[in-house]
Formats: C-alpha cells, sequence, structure tokens
C-alpha cells in the first residue's frame, strides 16, 4: 500500500508484548478505548486514569464499541484480523480475511461491524452474532478506505476515500456502492450527525471541512480550519461539530446549524481521533505525537484533564456507561412504578400513601387508614377512602379526614382549585376554561409533548390562544411525533404571540423545526381557511399562494421563473440581429407588464474583437400559457462580429 503524500496516517508498529492484559471489575462506568499500534489503553472516564493495557493483539490501530457496550472491536492493521474484546478486557474472538483493515465502525443496531480494508480498497462486512466476514465491498482502484462512518438509522455507510478524494456511499441494505462524493484533498475521519441529515469529513490536504447532505449525497457548505485536519464528531445533541487541526495542536468547534467556526482549542500534541462522552459533557482527544489524550469540558471548552497514553495513539472510541438503576436494591430505598404483584407475605414497619387495592392490613396503629380494607374502617363515597372510625382504628373520628397528616384542603377537588409551585402532568386536558399564569424565569412557559395529536393547544374568544413567558429559555415549546406542534386559536385577537429580545444569531421571535430523519415535511405552514397560502418545506424552498412583495414600497411578484439557455452567436454584419428562442416556461402565465431579467456572460457581449460588441434583448413570445422567450443578439458597431460565441445566459422573468 503507498499513501499519498498529504496522508495522515503514521506507521504502525507490528511488534506485539506478550504481558497479559489486566482485567477490571464491570461496573457502573464508562471507558475509553486507544490503540496505538502495539496496546491498547483502556482509560476509566470516571477517573480519566488508564486501569488496563491491552496486548498480544496484532497491530491494533482502529476501535469501535458496540451500542450496548458488550464489545469492542480492534482492527490489526499490519495483519488480516480483526480482535473482539469483552467488558473484562479479553480477546474472546478474532475475525480473519481481512486485508489491512484500518478503522472500524459499528452499526446502531449493533447486528454489523464495516471497516475499511487498505490491502486492497476494499470494505469487509462483519456479523456481530457469529465474528466472521459476510461481505466484502469493493472500491476503485487506489480509493486507501481511510474513515468509516454509519447513518444513525443503520441504512448508509460513508467511507472516505484519501487516494480517490471521495467519500464512497454504501447501502446496507444491498452492501453495494451507490454514490461517490467529491470532496477536498485527502479526507480522513468522518463522522455523521445524531439525525444522520450531514457527514462532517475533514480534508488533511486541504485544511477544510466537508459538509456532506445523506439526502443528496453532494456538498452542502465547506468550513476553513486549522492546518491538517484530521478527527472529527458530532457531540450527542448534534449541534457542534469538533474537528481536530493536527499540525496547530488545536480543535475548531463548528455550529452545524451555521457551518461556522464558533471555537478555537489548544489541545495536546498532534490531535488525532475525538470521541464524546455519552451525554456530550466531555470531549476527548489523541494526541498522536505527545502520547496523552486531553479531556476538553464541552460547555466551556476548556481543558480539563491530560491522560498519559502511548505516542502514535491516533484512534479512540467509548463505551456507554454501564446503568444499573433500571433494577432494585437488597438494602436501601427502592420506587416502584406500575403494578407490583408479590407471592407471600410483606414485612413493613412503616407503610404512607395510598393503600387502594390492599387486603390484610393491619391498620390498629395507624393515624390514618386512607384506602386500606379494615375492620371497623368507615367509607367515604364522595372522597373514595376508608378511614378509621374510632380510637381504636387509629381515631379519633375528629382527625378521621386527615390525609397523610394534612387536612382535606390540601388536596385537589372535582370543582375549581388553585396550585402553586411546579406541577408536573404528563397529560392535561382542560374541559371548559383552564388559566395557567405567571412568568417562569429559569425555563419554559409552557411545554407539551405528544406521539399522536397536538403538543400545546390553547383556544380563546377574545384574547390570546397560547401565552408562554420565560427570561431565560423558550415561551412555548410544542412537541409532537406525527401532527402539529402548537395550535392557538383565537376569535378576536392572535392566536400566538412570540417575542424576544436576543440578538444572538440562532435565536428568533419564533422558530420552527421539523427533525424528520429525511425530507417531505415541512418547516412552516400558512393557511386560510384550511387552504394553504405560505409553505416552508424542509428544504428551505418556499412557496407562496399569492403575490409577494419585496422591500418597502415593491411592486408585488405574482409569478417567477428562472431558466437558462446555451446559445451560440452567428456572424452579424453592423446593424444586424440574430433570433433565438428558448423552451417553453411551463405554467407560466404571461402579461403586459411582466419584466424579464438577462444574466449574459461576457464571452457573448465584448472582448468579440476589435471594436466590436453585443446587444442583447428580449420578449415573451406569446400570450399564451406557458410561452417561449425570443431573444434577440445585435451588433450596434460597424464592424462585422464573425461569430462562433457561445454561452448560457441566465433568464428570470417576473409577473407583476
Amino acid at each position: 500500500m503507498k499513501l499519498r503524500k498529504n496522508s495522515f496516517l503514521l506507521p504502525v508498529l507490528a511488534g506485539f508484548l506478550s504481558i497479559a492484559a489486566t482485567c477490571i471489575s464491570v461496573n457502573a462506568q464508562s471507558f475509553a478505548y486507544v490503540p496505538d499500534g502495539t496496546n491498547v489503553s483502556v482509560i476509566d472516564t470516571g477517573t480519566n486514569t488508564v486501569v488496563a493495557t491491552l496486548s498480544g493483539l496484532g497491530s491494533p490501530f482502529g476501535v469501535a464499541v458496540t451500542p450496548n457496550g458488550s464489545f469492542a472491536y480492534v482492527t490489526n492493521f499490519q495483519g488480516t484480523t480483526v480482535s473482539v474484546i469483552d467488558r473484562t478486557n479479553t480477546v474472546v474472538a478474532t475475525v480473519p480475511g481481512l486485508v489491512q483493515p484500518l478503522t472500524i465502525a459499528v452499526t446502531p443496531s449493533g447486528a454489523f461491524a464495516y471497516t475499511g480494508n487498505l490491502g486492497n480498497d476494499t470494505v469487509s462486512v462483519i456479523n456481530t452474532a457469529t465474528n466472521g466476514v459476510v461481505a466484502t465491498i469493493p472500491l476503485p482502484h487506489g480509493s486507501v478506505p481511510v474513515g468509516v462512518a454509519i447513518l444513525p438509522n443503520s441504512s448508509f455507510v460513508y467511507v472516505s476515500d484519501q487516494g480517490t478524494n471521495t467519500v464512497s456511499v454504501i447501502n446496507t441494505a444491498t452492501n453495494a456502492v451507490v454514490a461517490s462524493v467529491p470532496v477536498g484533498a485527502s479526507p480522513a475521519f468522518l463522522a455523521s450527525t445524531p439525525n444522520g441529515a450531514f457527514v462532517y469529513v475533514p480534508n488533511f490536504g486541504s485544511t477544510t471541512v466537508s459538509v456532506i447532505s445523506t439526502g443528496t449525497n453532494s456538498v452542502v457548505a465547506t468550513v476553513s480550519v486549522g492546518t491538517h485536519p484530521v478527527g472529527v464528531a458530532v457531540r450527542p445533541d448534534g449541534a457542534i461539530a469538533y474537528v481536530s487541526n493536527k499540525d496547530d495542536n488545536t480543535v475548531s468547534a463548528i455550529s452545524t446549524a451555521t457551518n461556522s467556526v464558533l471555537s478555537v482549542t489548544p489541545v495536546g500534541n498532534g490531535p488525532s481521533d475525538i470521541a464524546f462522552s455519552a451525554d456530550g459533557s466531555f470531549a476527548y482527544i489523541v494526541n498522536i505525537n505527545g502520547g496523552t489524550v486531553s479531556v476538553l469540558e464541552t460547555a466551556s471548552n476548556t481543558l480539563v484533564a491530560t491522560i498519559p497514553v502511548v505516542a502514535g495513539a491516533q484512534v479512540i472510541a467509548i463505551s456507554p456507561a454501564d446503568n444499573d438503576s433500571g433494577f432494585s436494591q437488597l438494602s436501601g430505598g427502592n420506587s416502584f412504578n406500575g403494578n407490583q404483584t408479590i407471592s407471600g407475605n410483606v414485612m413493613a414497619t412503616s407503610f404512607s400513601g395510598s393503600g387502594s387495592g390492599l387486603t390484610g392490613v393491619n391498620a390498629a396503629t395507624a393515624t390514618t387508614a386512607s384506602g386500606l380494607n379494615c375492620a371497623g374502617c368507615v367509607g367515604n363515597t364522595q372522597l373514595s377512602v376508608n378511614y378509621a372510625g374510632s380510637s381504636s382504628q387509629g381515631g379519633p373520628a375528629s382527625n378521621a379526614l386527615l390525609l397523610g397528616g394534612m387536612a382535606p384542603g390540601a388536596f385537589a377537588t372535582l370543582g375549581n382549585n388553585t396550585f402553586t409551585g411546579t406541577q408536573s402532568m404528563p397529560a392535561l386536558s382542560v374541559a371548559g376554561s383552564g388559566t395557567f399564569g405567571g412568568t417562569v424565569y429559569n425555563g419554559i412557559g409552557v411545554a407539551g409533548t405528544s406521539t399522536s395529536s397536538a403538543g400545546v393547544v390553547g383556544q380563546s374568544s377574545s384574547n390570546y390562544g397560547v401565552v408562554g413567558q420565560s427570561s431565560s429559555n423558550a415561551g412555548v415549546v410544542g412537541v409532537s411525533s406525527l401532527y402539529i406542534g402548537v395550535i392557538a386559536q383565537s376569535s378576536s385577537d392572535n392566536g400566538l404571540v412570540a417575542v424576544t429580545n436576543a440578538t444572538t444569531v440562532n435565536t428568533a421571535a419564533g422558530r420552527f423545526v421539523n427533525t424528520a430523519s429525511s425530507p417531505g415535511g415541512n418547516i412552516l405552514l400558512g393557511q386560510y381557511q384550511g387552504v394553504n397560502k405560505f409553505i416552508v418545506d424542509s428544504l428551505g424552498d418556499v412557496t407562496a399562494a399569492g403575490a409577494v412583495t419585496i422591500g418597502t414600497g415593491g411592486t408585488p411578484i405574482a409569478e417567477y421563473v428562472s431558466i437558462t439557455d446555451s446559445i451560440t452567436v452567428t456572424a452579424l454584419t453592423p446593424g444586424t440581429c440574430s433570433t433565438f428562442t428558448t423552451p417553453a416556461l411551463t405554467g407560466f402565465t404571461p402579461g403586459t407588464s411582466d419584466t424579464i431579467a438577462l444574466g449574459i456572460p461576457s464571452g457573448l457581449v465584448s472582448n468579440l474583437g476589435s471594436g466590436i460588441f453585443l446587444m442583447y434583448q428580449a420578449w415573451e413570445t406569446t400570450s399564451d400559457l406557458s410561452p417561449t422567450i425570443t431573444i434577440q443578439a445585435c451588433n450596434p458597431t460597424g464592424v462585422k462580429f464573425k461569430g462562433g460565441a457561445s454561452g448560457t445566459l441566465r433568464i428570470d422573468i417576473f409577473k407583476h
């Protein structure tokens, strides 16, 4: 294998040590795996210390962790295998049949791993259930596959081809290359955004990052960063992409909303690959020259730790943290949600809360027997509780209505209620009139979430439909998976009022977000009496049913169409003209006051010969629907034009 001059890869040691790997206990922790060509360092991200060193793998270079954190897949670059490591840092399998595997990625489903083979310009597909190669995907000769990234829905794999300055797109359903996207010089590692809409590709030889739209498989933005960018990772919330600049010893933070650099932070010597902690609070950067891992606190982009490893390490992967919060503890307190079924006796020294449905409970010494079935208890059908009727059941009767030591007035009734403090209601339905008042100073004023209906609905016959106020967050947030986020209706006033004093680029009085994984929906939809009048779709295209007026005092534009037409002007004697007719303007309605603007390249106007220039005019050929445009090129000079000038015209037609 021959690397390009601007390649970022460094030689990887082929030797191995025979020292046994140190095993560590499995607990609620997250670990970072850092191969260095000989060993793999295992870092406890809770303490930011190396807790194990794995040896004897071969020539470890790339690493990826399964989504459940059970296994780490490590490529052995100088060989033909991938090593599989379990949570105890033991090699439990070795996958053969590869040729100089470099980097590797596991599908979010955990079913397959994809690795690029530098030795024969292919991508191997590993079944993680059997740990065998089930497919080999050929790439163009000389591709030099360096980086591998998989979309969150596991549908496509993106491979950076450093040798051809392209990114190959592989359909995981067919394991075939379906597209090749040109990017900058020597593309290095790459990463997808959490929503799968974009892939970020650092170009090691171009000091830029290419941003690929996965919907069109084309570069939609190019971001200038530092010298020799190598690694990239997108924060779990999708807002920031971090890019390592190897020869500047820095990391650039790029806003994924604007594709602009927000900050540049110094790190170690020769930063390479980047990985985030599960919650995105910290970024871990491998420094190939310094033999360290830098830890950045992402809220402030502050370097908070430097972890010694072995020089030469280029790649890092972090496992998800083990989480035992879903299990009950044998000692200590537990809080159960939902129904619990217990066979046998239950002994409790105290009981609090509603005991509705419990039987066989001795309430002889209880202050309140609310909801319990007990001998001598008195039932209250209005409150639907049982309570102690005498001192033998915890009376006397004067205290019988105390619920949990509180008087009935402390509880909501079926009539009118006034709540103070913060209320948490997963689902709230108000029949008749309901009032939500007050201002939130450190949170969201009104929030609603639904999977199949509207997130927030407000209706009023004489005032605002929805009002939410907050001094440091959103006033109103409505989220729905299958319907409308916010519905605001009013018969005689504004349905929804949004006001902000913020002056930052990414804030606005109204923010409308479509988070669909693929284009097709709308960001903004304006209707009048159920008819669509104004639409901003998910691609940013704007459609208006009526006229559009641009600027103060501008003339309304009812229709607009823009086309291009390539022409070649023939010879013209002085004072003569040549005529061209464009293709039909499908759907356009011509009028007597239409405006036609021509964009003419300079090669069709001047520099045509000594003393020669051409003039152009255009008009609508017919008054029928979908007309053509007639364009006339004239020679107003006294010198003959010999002809042969070619170019493409831009024709914009505005109907007023």
